[in-house]
């Protein structure tokens, strides 16, 4: 197996700044793995010593010289404090496989750092390698971050039973595993629903999207409920995709359609456009997003291009939406 060095990348997210360790992070490093609250759930005892934080630090350096990992730092964007690690650790190019790993204090749970600092770290990892598989495990009693995984897409695959000895203490694992079909650059809650009426039979079909929308946009309420008042957004292809998207180009008129992952698809009837005033009309015949498959239609035009991104006028879609299909606007006949 031939490996080449991985350099570790600097991931900016809305809240957060992934970024390579550095010596300076030792203090705040051993304050978290010393920390027993927070390692409870661990693979490994708390630290005892400082001179572990060195060591990981050199560890994470060596694996990206080697190719076989990146594991980065995770600071708050508004303060710049330390809040926690998160990594893909044993690259294996052959099998085109690799596992995640996190490890956050415990003044940073619950605000949803966990998901968004992986998600970072999945969507550079599909972007930059031929990655197939990620794996990763959790203690059966760390429900906490089974849900951040599975907030992610990745699917319990099984159980490892009593694979861990620490302290005298036996515990078992959840196995997880993500495949590169499955992933969604934004996997939020809602975004694997299913529906539930009897007057309606679900067929599954796959659907693997090319992009996905970068936008100023970042939650649902934020969206305009048309195309007017939508700000100008990025639309990042895949690099599985690169040749189909070689020749839009600036001026290009464009229809856009999208997955919008976070709208409830139960609902099959809605007021229009929110307003109670109007009598309740069937989803078919309006254009909420909220449906039993919730696609999007955009209509826009490229003003920029910048690698496998182009830039478009206006779009009604949040940071992270997938794009599933790009094609020509065409005019209806005069």
């Amino acid at each position: 197996m031939t490996r080449m060095a991985l350099p570790t990348p600097t991931l900016p997210t809305a809240r957060l700044r992934l970024r390579p360790f550095g010596d300076a992070d030792a203090d705040d490093l051993f304050a978290l793995h010393s920390n027993a609250y927070v390692l409870r759930y661990w693979d490994g005892p708390p630290w005892r010593e400082r001179v572990r934080a060195g060591r990981f630090i050199t560890a994470c350096r060596q694996m990206a010289q080697e190719g076989t990992g990146a594991r980065l730092a995770v600071d708050r964007a508004g303060d710049g404090s330390f809040i926690g690690w998160c990594g893909l650790t044993r690259w294996n190019p052959d099998y085109r496989s690799a596992s995640l790993g996190y490890c956050f204090d415990d003044a940073a749970w619950g605000h949803g750092y966990a998901t968004e600092a992986a998600r970072a770290v999945l969507r550079w990892a599909f972007g930059t390698l031929d990655l197939n598989r990620v794996q990763a495990e959790a203690d059966t009693r760390n429900v906490a971050s089974a849900r951040v995984l599975e907030k992610l897409g990745f699917v319990r695959e099984g159980t490892l039973r009593e694979d861990c000895v620490v302290n005298g203490e036996i515990s078992d694992s959840w196995v997880y595993g993500l495949i590169r079909r499955e992933w969604r650059p934004s996997s939020e809650p809602g975004a694997r629903p299913s529906i539930e009426q009897n007057v309606l039979v679900q067929t599954s079909y796959g659907l693997v999207p090319v992009g996905w929308v970068q936008s100023a946009l970042r939650v649902p309420g934020d969206a305009p409920n048309q195309r007017n008042g939508a700000p100008r957004a990025w639309i990042r292809f895949n690099e599985q995709v690169a040749e189909g998207a070689k020749d839009l180009r600036p001026g290009d008129e464009i229809v856009v359609l999208t997955w919008l992952h976070l709208s409830p698809r139960d609902e099959l009837s809605t007021h229009p456009q929110g307003d109670m005033s109007q009598p309740l009309t069937g989803v078919f015949s309006t254009r909420s997003p909220n449906r039993p498959n919730p696609i999007g239609l955009h209509r826009a035009r490229i003003v920029a291009r910048d690698g496998l991104r182009i830039e478009v006028d206006a779009l009604e879609a949040i940071d992270g939406t997938p794009v599933v299909d790009v094609k020509p606007a065409i005019d209806p006949p005069a």
